[in-house]
């Protein structure tokens, strides 16, 4: 044994020598890579095939990616939005008998309106027909007579509304997710033969469960005009039902406890037994009431791994009633609002990536207020229809940056917490966080142009994830566009 000793010693010396060579010499000759790198690989190989902006990478496409080192921010707490919506009750503008400008907000509105009121909303509406310098030239895709004009200003009947008198108005749920337009028509109107995406006639979504107010009906009878908060519009009279009063209205839009939609928009199950929920669409920041009751069987089934919820439907004479439904857990749904934390936002903004651009929601998806909308309304906060009048609002910390210069605007962003808004003229987005110096944002974007391409103008039409160097077609990069940043901490 004791000639066998030096022989042992050698062996395990040259084990461990072997042993830490291979440590040095890994990261050049192959082997296992750190976790980093792998997880990057792992990541560029999950999405091969997966086209994205130029300036972009693979991990880019997960919000995981905009993790910051120093820990998650919090937005805004629960006492914040709450003092927010009070401070921001949404409004509609008119104009009174002196033709002064007004506001007219919802949460003011009593049980009648005067007709003068309402009839100038129907006139702020109004269509101009191309002579009249109107820009609707197209009827889907084809050119229209004049007396599609006069048939469709006839069926807004207007002259059904006495502006002396004042008018008794009636308080309505969604009960149908909907678009509503901006006259009595689902027609596709456009300036060009060749656009697709954006139809003049869209005004905004509404949701399944949103209270509406209606104001008006159409000649024909099948449309109603109603105010939504910070929008009017046409919908088809079936995808509303009434309440008895304002009174019931205000309990049932705003329910003590309720499930809301997380994802991007959920389908609910068809049924063995008729339901009105039974293939309902619902979009990202759809309320439904918690039933207090949970009965044994719901709609031919035990409610077995799923939220039982009160669906507001019509019973086909245009009044509401609520069924129950069944929610199952395994949809992308939360039981209150979410806390507004930097990665919550950008989290939900996500769920819409690679998604269809929806003007004014159609095609069942979100155009680029649309998008921080829904996104907001999951923790909580009602946003206006229009991307400048959310942009500007104080309360969110609006500051207009268009007089800082490139550098100045690199230098607040790289301060910023992901999930707060950018805006730019006609365009909203989301701001992710910095990478390598550079500014990345994710929206709903139609149309951008690559800064070594400046003449070819590349029609995106989805929610996509890019950097601030794309370019506008005034030539200006997106940075450099960017006027107003939200910031309450700036």
């Amino acid at each position: 044994m004791k000639g066998k000793k030096p022989v042992i010693f050698l062996i395990l010396f040259l084990c461990m020598s072997f042993f830490l060579l291979g440590l040095l010499l890994n990261p050049f000759f192959g082997g296992k890579p750190k976790k980093g790198a792998e997880a990057n690989g792992k990541t560029a190989e999950k999405y091969t095939g997966v086209a994205y902006i130029k300036g972009t990478e693979a991990g880019m496409l997960e919000a995981e990616y905009w993790k910051r080192s120093d820990g998650d921010t919090l937005l805004f707490s629960e006492d914040e939005i709450a003092s927010f919506n009070r401070n921001n009750r949404e409004f509609v503008l008119y104009r009174n008998e002196e033709g002064f400008e007004r506001r007219l907000r919802e949460a003011e509105i009593g049980e009648r309106l005067s007709g003068q009121i309402v009839r100038s909303l129907l006139e702020e509406e109004r269509i101009a027909q191309p002579e009249n310098g109107g820009i609707s030239l197209y009827v889907n895709q084809s050119k229209v007579s004049d007396s599609y004009w006069e048939n469709l200003e006839m069926n807004r009947n207007l002259d059904a509304i006495d502006v002396g008198q004042e008018r008794e108005l009636r308080f309505a749920v969604c009960v149908e997710e909907t678009v509503a337009m901006r006259a009595p028509t689902d027609d596709f109107v456009a300036d060009s033969v060749e656009e697709f995406y954006s139809n003049d006639m869209v005004s905004s979504e509404v949701n399944i469960g949103e209270g509406v107010i209606v104001l008006h009906e159409s000649r024909d009878g099948k449309w109603y005009y109603i105010l939504n908060g910070s929008y009017c519009g046409w919908v088809h009279r079936e995808t509303v039902a009434f309440c008895k009063n304002r009174a019931e209205w205000e309990k049932i839009c705003n329910p003590e406890r309720f499930l809301i939609v997380t994802g991007s928009k959920i389908v609910l199950d068809d049924t063995a037994v008729a339901s009105t929920a039974a293939g309902r669409i619902l979009r990202m920041g759809t309320k439904l009431a918690l039933s207090d009751s949970a009965p044994d069987s719901v709609i031919g089934r035990e409610p077995v791994g799923g939220y039982v919820v009160d669906f507001p439907a019509g019973d086909g004479e245009g009044n509401l009633f609520f069924e129950k439904v069944i929610v199952p857990v395994s949809l992308d749904v939360n039981i209150g609002y979410l806390c507004m934390t930097s990665d919550a936002v950008i989290r939900q903004a996500y769920k819409f990536l690679g998604q269809i651009y929806g003007y004014g929601g159609s095609f069942h998806s979100v155009d680029c207020s649309g998008m921080v909308r829904c996104v907001y309304s999951c923790f909580g906060m009602r946003l206006p229809r229009n991307s400048r009048a959310i942009a500007e609002m104080k309360d969110l910390g609006a500051f207009e940056c268009e007089k800082m210069s490139s550098a100045k605007k690199l230098s607040v962003l790289s301060e910023l917490p992901g999930g707060l808004l950018l805006y730019m003229d006609g365009h909203l987005m989301i701001y992710l966080g910095m990478k390598d110096g550079k500014p990345y944002v994710i929206s709903a974007c139609a149309d951008y142009i690559l800064s070594e391409n400046a003449e070819t103008v590349r029609h995106a039409n989805c929610v996509m994830v890019s950097g601030l160097d794309l370019l506008r077609k005034n030539g200006k990069s997106w940075l450099d566009s960017v006027c107003i940043i939200d910031w309450k901490e700036y």
